[in-house]
């Protein structure tokens, strides 16, 4: 008995936008199966997109009863498929790109002038996805030979000549490729139904036919007497014109139903032949045709002129449409954990749906709040897991003598001596840490570390000590060597690390550490990369680690928690193709993020991809279009976008502004039912800052703002500090009040600080020698100065040559500023220090003045500071910097005793480094300051005034001293001000 009727033409089925794509597939499915006998549909095939879509399927064939269920399969499984026994199975990918990676590497070698040597494995990837493609759409080397590149730059004169590679690696039948196979599975199933056609029936659902093989099978299925193709979200809105205009892909690919039409193309027949698969789907038939209209192709985006005022329904259309604007990214987070939350209450399903793994990421911390943890389709790399951070840690340390910090960050990775004895090795590590930031010296870390392992420790901590200088010995003794060696060394010193100083007596518990924490994935990855390492063939530390982090970029962990809130989900755009929650938020609706920017391939341009016959970078685009379409056809929608992401405004992605310039230009309603998108997002943004501003969770999470007794609050503080003070209080507090001190680095660099210092001591010391004898303001003696400085100064060679290039750069102009200077003023003060006591206060003000003039004339100040690094702009000095003007008012008030109450003429910052330049400070600045400043000191004399964390910041800053005590990063910025 048959399901289908004989026909003449392919048969080729839809489901509308919107529609529960599996429930609608399995009513329909189940209807024309009717009163067939249940074997006939246990003996069906049907081909699917995706596992996702599959498991939909089983859990909709359950919702309508008992049944013998089809064979599914997906589409993907073809290229591994068992029945064709006498195909090879697919070379494994690994080893693939690792003898790519072998053949570039070899060709960079040649000629460095397509890429540097370090990418070479990035570029395999690359060219195995470019062979994949290839495959797919039936694309060979000799269509590759055959492209002309006398039009175009002479990198892609030299990027054909690479891709010569291919041919050596094509039509392997012995070990092809998971592509080629695909396409040999797909080829062979195809001349065997041309030769014998099955009588049971074939599906192919919900795929869109965006890749070659893929097409082909469905071409194949729509053939057959008992064949069907079913589409997802079709458009059957679009006239026929604008089908008959989607012939040229550079025009056209992007638009969602693009892909369709090169299907009809193939199978020679027209979209109005495509039939409703079931015509009871529940849809939204008037924003289905808004939204049709809104994404027509650009030719022909003139239609909305005369379509767009026939437009009926528009208020039906947007009902249930939101558009949430967020200023910033966070925002549009948080609004969206609101809206899901809300939808759980409610006890409706609800997903975020978006291609940016950055949004979800933060919804779902966000959704932590409410104890939500959503199902959740973005997997982590590799390289962002615990033991994937270690396995990089190892091999950065390859061929490398190991630094404090590259020490210290791997013995502190929380699988390192996890196997016993943990926080003893915990304690150590500490102890040793302590003793790096405080006796280290610069180029002396290997010499002092061994001193101290042979010296200091060695009775007490024996047996670490040489577990530890065990494991240095060999990162630094592994050099060049064979992939699968290097690879074996690598996983052997993760085993070690683990296990620990008990390596001997529980070495065998160290492989259960990788069971945890997705440990089992890079167990995994690891030994894979030994089993094919010969493949690899002999590599450096260095191309060796450069391989290894691409490898761990790539390589996605599965999710193993499967305890999630029920009916809230957070898909990325493959995953929620096809599904039908009550609420679909499309979030990050941003060019750049949905849609994503187009890929930038390394091997082929858009003019050469097109006269090849291979994908165009707009695929993708379209692809999403086609999501987009399917989200935004759902029963209730957000469409959400942030204004702003990172410092710079955004742009509304593509779909956005067309549905907003659409509704904006067809009349009054048009503009009204966009206005009412647009306030429900108002609404739900201001909700969301006020459960923000309200929930308990924020308030225990606010900054710090500690308020110590007054009596140990600090009496006496540098004009210099007064800035630290007004930005960020809580360093006052744990430095003044706590007695804390910031520990040294556990590398000494040699820059702002010291050169500073060095800087100011170079000048002061030329200044001082030019004050008593006017005749030695020369270049000469400036740089003998210098000279006479730097050479003894414990810095590295390399950076004395560098600053004093960089002052003989500046001498000139300095020297001439000095001439200049002197014919109105000679210096009378260098380095000198004063203090006052403010009045109405107990607490006094220092400072130390870089230079005090007097002018020749009537016998007036001039004030200088030397600088550095920038000069504070006039607003950084009205906002935070007041050492000029607190300085000048304590010379002013007879701060400086050698100075009582002088007349201060000038005031002024002094650049010195690569260049010079004098900024003056506005004297009107200088009464204002002050008087603030009384004010600033008599607020803090105010026990209920507190020193919070980060209250005044210039600029987002990640490595504020103290910020770890403040706990920052846990609470909020926002705007608080002790009015200074």
């Amino acid at each position: 008995m048959t399901v289908f009727e004989t026909s003449s033409t392919p048969r080729v089925f839809a489901l509308p936008p919107g529609c529960d794509f599996a429930k609608e597939f399995t009513k329909g499915l189940i209807e024309r199966f009717g009163d067939t006998s249940p074997l006939i549909m246990a003996r069906s095939e049907i081909y699917l997109n995706t596992g996702r879509v599959k498991r939909g399927l089983v859990a909709a064939f359950g919702e309508q009863g008992t049944y013998l269920l089809p064979k599914m399969r997906l589409v993907t499984e073809l290229a591994s498929d068992s029945r064709f026994w006498d195909i090879a199975p697919p070379v494994p990918g690994l080893r693939r790109q690792l003898e790519l990676f072998q053949a570039v590497s070899k060709l960079l070698e040649k000629d460095d002038r397509f890429a540097a040597q370090a990418s070479a494995f990035d570029l395999a990837h690359s060219l195995s996805v470019l062979m994949d493609e290839m495959h797919a759409e039936g694309v060979g080397p000799d269509d590759i030979s055959k492209l002309d590149v006398s039009q175009h730059s002479e990198h892609w004169a030299r990027s054909l000549k690479f891709l010569h590679i291919i041919g050596q690696f094509w039509c392997r039948t012995d070990v092809p490729d998971i592509q080629a196979r695909q396409r040999m599975v797909v080829e062979r199933l195809v001349d065997e139904w041309k030769k014998k056609p099955p009588s049971h029936p074939i599906l192919v659902a919900g795929s869109t036919g965006s890749r070659g093989a893929t097409r082909l099978l469905m071409e194949a299925v729509a053939r057959l007497p008992q064949g069907a193709v079913i589409l997802p979200c079709f458009d059957s809105d679009l006239p026929e014109e604008v089908w008959a205009g989607m012939q040229d892909s550079t025009t056209g690919e992007d638009h969602p139903q693009f892909r369709f039409k090169s299907l009809f193309d193939k199978l020679a027949m027209h979209p109005k032949d495509v039939l409703p698969w079931h015509l009871g789907a529940k849809t939204n038939p008037a924003r289905n045709r808004l939204i049709s209209l809104a994404l027509r192709p650009a030719p022909v985006t003139g239609q909305w002129l005369t379509e767009g005022p026939k437009l009926v329904g528009i208020k039906q259309a947007t009902k249930n449409l939101t558009l949430l604007e967020a200023p910033h990214p966070r925002a549009e987070a948080v609004a969206i954990a609101f809206r899901l939350r809300e939808a759980a209450e409610q006890g409706k399903s609800a997903a975020l749906v978006t291609p940016n793994s950055k949004i979800a990421r933060q919804v779902r911390a966000a959704l932590t709040r409410w104890h939500i943890r959503p199902e959740d389709s973005f997997n982590l790399t590799l390289s962002e897991t615990i033991p994937g951070r270690l396995l990089l840690l190892i091999s950065e340390l390859f061929g490398r003598t190991t630094n404090a910090v590259s020490l210290i960050n791997l013995l502190r990775h929380p699988l390192v001596h996890s196997v016993h004895h943990h926080d003893q090795h915990h304690r150590r590590v500490n102890r040793l840490e302590f003793h790096l930031r405080r006796h280290q010296k610069e180029d002396e870390f290997g010499d002092q570390l061994e001193r101290l392992f042979r010296e200091d420790w060695h009775d007490e901590l024996d047996q670490w000590n040489d577990w530890l200088a065990h494991i240095l010995s060999v990162l630094e003794a592994t050099q060049e060597a064979c992939l699968s060696e290097l690879a074996k060394t690598h996983l052997n010193i993760a085993q070690f690390l683990i296990a620990g100083t008990t390596v001997t007596e529980h070495g065998e518990n160290a492989a259960n550490e990788w069971t945890m924490f997705a440990g089992s994935t890079a167990l995994e990855m690891m030994h894979e990369v030994i089993r094919e390492g010969a493949s690899g063939g002999r590599l450096d530390a260095q191309s060796y680690n450069y391989l290894f982090a691409s490898l761990m970029r790539r390589k996605s962990v599965p999710k193993t928690e499967r305890r999630y809130f029920p009916g809230i989900y957070i898909w990325d755009t493959l995953d929620a193709r096809m599904q039908s929650p009550d609420l679909v938020i499309a979030g990050g609706l941003n060019e750049g993020e949905w849609p994503v920017a187009a890929p930038t391939d390394p091997w082929l341009n858009r003019a050469l991809r097109s006269e090849a016959g291979l994908l165009m970078p707009e695929r993708k685009t379209g692809l999403l279009a086609h999501d987009f379409q399917q989200a935004i056809a759902a029963t209730e929608v957000v469409l959400s976008r942030s204004e702003r992401l990172a410092s710079e405004p955004s742009v509304p992605a593509r779909w956005l502004i067309r549905l907003t310039t659409l509704l904006a230009g067809i009349g009054d309603e048009g503009k009204s039912a966009l206005d009412a998108m647009r306030k429900r997002g108002q609404q739900l943004l201001q909700s969301s800052q006020a459960m923000e501003r309200s929930h308990p969770a924020i308030e225990r999470e606010r900054r710090p703002t500690p308020t110590p007794p007054i009596a140990t609050r600090p009496k006496q503080l540098s004009v210099t500090t007064i800035k630290t003070l007004i930005s960020n209080p809580y360093v006052i507090y744990a430095t003044r009040i706590l007695k804390l001190n910031e520990l040294n680095p556990l590398q000494m660099i040699s820059f702002a600080a010291l050169r500073g210092s060095i800087m100011h001591q170079i000048v002061h010391c030329f200044v001082d020698k030019v004050r008593h004898d006017p005749e030695s303001c020369t270049q000469e003696n400036f740089m003998a100065t210098a000279e006479a400085i730097l050479t003894p100064a414990p810095i590295a060679f390399h950076l004395k040559r560098l600053w004093l290039v960089q002052l003989k750069g500046m001498a000139e102009e300095f020297i001439a500023q000095e001439l200049e200077r002197a014919k109105s003023a000679s210096p009378v003060a260098l380095e000198t220090q004063g203090k006052i006591q403010l009045p109405d206060t107990k607490f006094v003000l220092t400072a130390r003045c870089d230079r005090i003039d007097r002018l020749h004339d009537g016998g007036a100040l001039a004030v200088y500071d030397y600088k550095t690094g920038t000069i504070p702009s006039m607003a950084e000095i009205r906002r935070r910097d007041k050492q000029i003007p607190l300085t000048v008012k304590m010379l002013e008030f007879g701060g400086f005793l050698q100075f009582p109450t002088p007349e201060i003429a000038e005031a002024a910052y002094i650049k010195i480094g690569k260049s010079t330049e004098v900024k003056t400070v506005d004297k009107e600045l200088f009464d204002q300051t002050w008087d603030r400043l009384i004010y600033l000191i008599k607020r803090f004399e105010d026990p209920k005034t507190g020193y919070i964390s980060r209250l005044n910041m210039h600029s987002i800053s990640y490595d504020e001293a103290f910020d770890h005590l403040a706990r920052y990063g846990e609470w909020d910025e926002f705007t608080e001000t002790l009015g200074t």
